[in-house]
Protein backbone atom coordinates (compact mmCIF):
# COMPACT_ATOMS: atom_id res chain seq x y z
CA UNK A 1 0.00 0.00 0.00
CA UNK A 2 2.94 2.71 0.70
CA UNK A 3 4.04 1.71 -2.24
CA UNK A 4 1.30 2.39 -4.36
CA UNK A 5 0.54 5.96 -2.53
CA UNK A 6 4.16 6.79 -3.26
CA UNK A 7 3.90 6.06 -6.73
CA UNK A 8 0.47 7.34 -7.19
CA UNK A 9 1.51 10.76 -5.56
CA UNK A 10 4.85 11.04 -7.81
CA UNK A 11 2.80 10.66 -10.98
CA UNK A 12 0.27 12.94 -9.55
CA UNK A 13 2.45 15.77 -8.72
CA UNK A 14 4.31 15.50 -12.30
CA UNK A 15 0.82 15.39 -14.17
CA UNK A 16 -0.56 18.01 -12.81
CA UNK A 17 2.81 20.11 -13.44
CA UNK A 18 2.26 19.16 -16.83
CA UNK A 19 -1.24 19.75 -17.28
CA UNK A 20 -0.71 23.04 -15.32
CA UNK A 21 2.40 24.08 -17.74
CA UNK A 22 0.67 23.46 -21.06
CA UNK A 23 -2.28 25.72 -19.65
CA UNK A 24 -0.08 28.35 -19.20
CA UNK A 25 1.84 28.14 -22.56
CA UNK A 26 -1.72 27.99 -24.70
CA UNK A 27 -2.83 31.43 -22.72
CA UNK A 28 0.35 33.35 -22.50
CA UNK A 29 0.18 34.15 -26.34
CA UNK A 30 -3.35 36.00 -25.62
CA UNK A 31 -1.60 37.97 -22.31
CA UNK A 32 -2.72 41.24 -21.88
CA UNK A 33 -0.37 43.84 -20.24
CA UNK A 34 0.16 44.69 -16.85
CA UNK A 35 -1.59 47.96 -15.72
CA UNK A 36 -0.75 47.56 -11.91
CA UNK A 37 1.51 45.92 -9.32
CA UNK A 38 1.23 45.10 -5.65
CA UNK A 39 5.17 45.45 -5.01
CA UNK A 40 4.79 43.78 -1.13
CA UNK A 41 3.54 40.68 -2.57
CA UNK A 42 6.52 39.31 -2.82
CA UNK A 43 7.07 38.88 1.19
CA UNK A 44 3.78 36.15 1.10
CA UNK A 45 5.43 34.65 -2.12
CA UNK A 46 8.51 34.23 -0.12
CA UNK A 47 6.65 33.21 3.09
CA UNK A 48 5.13 29.90 0.95
CA UNK A 49 8.97 28.96 -0.62
CA UNK A 50 10.11 29.07 2.83
CA UNK A 51 6.99 26.84 4.42
CA UNK A 52 7.95 24.44 0.96
CA UNK A 53 11.05 24.89 1.82
CA UNK A 54 11.51 23.45 5.66
CA UNK A 55 8.84 20.82 4.76
CA UNK A 56 11.20 19.50 2.16
CA UNK A 57 14.07 19.60 4.60
CA UNK A 58 12.54 18.72 7.55
CA UNK A 59 10.31 15.53 5.86
CA UNK A 60 12.97 14.21 3.29
CA UNK A 61 16.32 15.55 4.64
CA UNK A 62 15.95 15.30 8.38
CA UNK A 63 13.53 12.07 8.31
CA UNK A 64 10.80 13.69 9.10
CA UNK A 65 8.38 11.30 6.99
CA UNK A 66 9.22 8.31 10.11
CA UNK A 67 7.11 10.76 12.68
CA UNK A 68 3.66 9.33 11.75
CA UNK A 69 0.04 10.82 12.42
CA UNK A 70 -1.04 7.26 13.50
CA UNK A 71 1.26 4.98 14.62
CA UNK A 72 -0.59 1.59 14.16
CA UNK A 73 0.17 1.86 9.91
CA UNK A 74 -0.99 -1.41 9.30
CA UNK A 75 -4.56 -1.10 10.80
CA UNK A 76 -7.85 -1.10 7.94
CA UNK A 77 -8.61 2.41 9.65
CA UNK A 78 -5.33 4.01 8.62
CA UNK A 79 -5.65 2.76 4.93
CA UNK A 80 -8.85 4.00 4.66
CA UNK A 81 -7.60 7.04 5.71
CA UNK A 82 -4.86 7.23 3.43
CA UNK A 83 -7.18 6.22 0.88
CA UNK A 84 -9.46 9.40 1.49
CA UNK A 85 -6.20 11.21 1.10
CA UNK A 86 -5.61 10.38 -2.29
CA UNK A 87 -9.16 11.19 -3.49
CA UNK A 88 -8.86 14.49 -1.43
CA UNK A 89 -5.06 15.07 -3.34
CA UNK A 90 -6.56 14.03 -6.48
CA UNK A 91 -9.94 16.69 -5.85
CA UNK A 92 -7.33 19.19 -5.10
CA UNK A 93 -5.55 19.08 -8.24
CA UNK A 94 -8.89 18.56 -10.47
CA UNK A 95 -10.03 22.03 -8.87
CA UNK A 96 -6.98 23.88 -9.26
CA UNK A 97 -6.32 22.95 -13.35
CA UNK A 98 -10.35 23.96 -13.57
CA UNK A 99 -9.83 27.23 -11.96
CA UNK A 100 -6.47 27.68 -13.87
CA UNK A 101 -8.40 26.90 -17.47
CA UNK A 102 -11.76 28.98 -16.26
CA UNK A 103 -9.05 32.11 -15.95
CA UNK A 104 -6.97 32.21 -19.23
CA UNK A 105 -5.09 34.58 -19.57
CA UNK A 106 -6.24 36.12 -16.45
CA UNK A 107 -4.50 33.99 -14.60
CA UNK A 108 -0.95 35.71 -12.77
CA UNK A 109 1.34 34.19 -10.49
CA UNK A 110 1.56 37.35 -8.64
CA UNK A 111 -0.76 40.06 -7.41
CA UNK A 112 -1.49 42.57 -10.57
CA UNK A 113 -4.26 44.19 -12.49
CA UNK A 114 -4.21 43.63 -16.37
CA UNK A 115 -5.34 45.71 -19.30
CA UNK A 116 -9.28 44.93 -20.12
CA UNK A 117 -9.21 42.24 -16.89
CA UNK A 118 -12.87 41.61 -15.40
CA UNK A 119 -14.43 39.45 -12.75
CA UNK A 120 -14.39 36.09 -13.46
CA UNK A 121 -17.54 34.25 -12.22
CA UNK A 122 -17.60 31.03 -14.40
CA UNK A 123 -16.47 27.80 -14.19
CA UNK A 124 -15.52 27.23 -10.29
CA UNK A 125 -15.82 31.21 -9.60
CA UNK A 126 -19.64 30.41 -9.62
CA UNK A 127 -18.95 28.45 -6.12
CA UNK A 128 -16.22 30.18 -4.57
CA UNK A 129 -14.27 33.39 -4.77
CA UNK A 130 -10.94 31.12 -4.39
CA UNK A 131 -11.11 27.94 -6.14
CA UNK A 132 -7.09 27.53 -6.38
CA UNK A 133 -7.03 28.04 -2.61
CA UNK A 134 -9.50 25.73 -1.93
CA UNK A 135 -7.66 23.14 -4.11
CA UNK A 136 -4.60 23.96 -2.35
CA UNK A 137 -5.72 23.13 0.80
CA UNK A 138 -7.32 19.98 -0.30
CA UNK A 139 -4.53 18.44 -2.14
CA UNK A 140 -2.50 19.44 1.38
CA UNK A 141 -4.94 17.50 3.47
CA UNK A 142 -4.85 14.81 1.08
CA UNK A 143 -1.42 14.62 1.32
CA UNK A 144 -0.95 14.69 5.09
CA UNK A 145 -3.16 12.01 5.18
CA UNK A 146 -1.61 9.66 2.02
CA UNK A 147 1.38 9.97 3.81
CA UNK A 148 -0.16 9.69 7.36
CA UNK A 149 2.31 12.52 8.40
CA UNK A 150 2.54 15.09 11.29
CA UNK A 151 5.37 16.60 9.99
CA UNK A 152 2.81 17.66 6.56
CA UNK A 153 0.41 18.45 9.15
CA UNK A 154 2.29 20.65 11.17
CA UNK A 155 4.45 22.36 8.35
CA UNK A 156 1.87 22.46 5.92
CA UNK A 157 -1.85 21.21 5.91
CA UNK A 158 -2.18 23.65 9.04
CA UNK A 159 0.06 27.12 7.87
CA UNK A 160 -0.50 26.49 3.98
CA UNK A 161 -4.57 27.70 5.12
CA UNK A 162 -4.28 30.84 7.28
CA UNK A 163 -1.41 31.97 4.62
CA UNK A 164 -3.69 31.70 2.04
CA UNK A 165 -6.22 33.19 3.52
CA UNK A 166 -4.23 36.27 3.99
CA UNK A 167 -3.16 35.92 0.61
CA UNK A 168 -6.90 35.90 -0.08
CA UNK A 169 -7.51 39.08 1.83
CA UNK A 170 -4.88 41.34 0.18
CA UNK A 171 -5.97 40.38 -2.93
CA UNK A 172 -9.93 41.24 -2.48
CA UNK A 173 -8.36 44.19 -1.41
CA UNK A 174 -6.75 45.14 -4.77
CA UNK A 175 -10.21 44.02 -6.61
CA UNK A 176 -12.06 46.25 -4.53
CA UNK A 177 -10.02 49.05 -5.60
CA UNK A 178 -10.21 47.89 -9.57
CA UNK A 179 -13.48 46.99 -9.71
CA UNK A 180 -15.37 48.95 -6.92
CA UNK A 181 -18.96 47.72 -7.03
CA UNK A 182 -18.98 44.71 -9.30
CA UNK A 183 -16.26 43.00 -6.81
CA UNK A 184 -18.20 43.97 -3.87
CA UNK A 185 -21.36 42.59 -5.72
CA UNK A 186 -19.94 39.53 -6.62
CA UNK A 187 -18.38 39.01 -3.08
CA UNK A 188 -21.74 39.07 -1.75
CA UNK A 189 -23.18 36.37 -3.84
CA UNK A 190 -20.33 34.13 -3.40
CA UNK A 191 -18.30 32.98 -0.62
CA UNK A 192 -14.20 32.97 -0.04
CA UNK A 193 -14.07 29.33 -0.30
CA UNK A 194 -16.93 26.69 1.08
CA UNK A 195 -19.76 26.81 -1.06
CA UNK A 196 -22.89 28.44 0.29
CA UNK A 197 -21.20 29.66 3.25
CA UNK A 198 -21.84 33.51 4.69
CA UNK A 199 -20.52 36.02 2.13
CA UNK A 200 -18.08 38.38 3.47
Amino acid sequence: MAKFIQLYLVIGFFLFNFVFGYLNHRFRRNEPSIVKREPRFWILGTIRFLLLLIWFVVFFLAEGYKYKLFSNSSSSFVSLLELAGLILYTLGGFLILWARSTLGEWFATRLVTKKGQRVIQEGPYKFVRHPIYVGGTLALWGLTLALNSLVTLLILAIPFPIFLYVVARVEEKLLVSTFKGEYQEYQSKVSMFVPGARKS
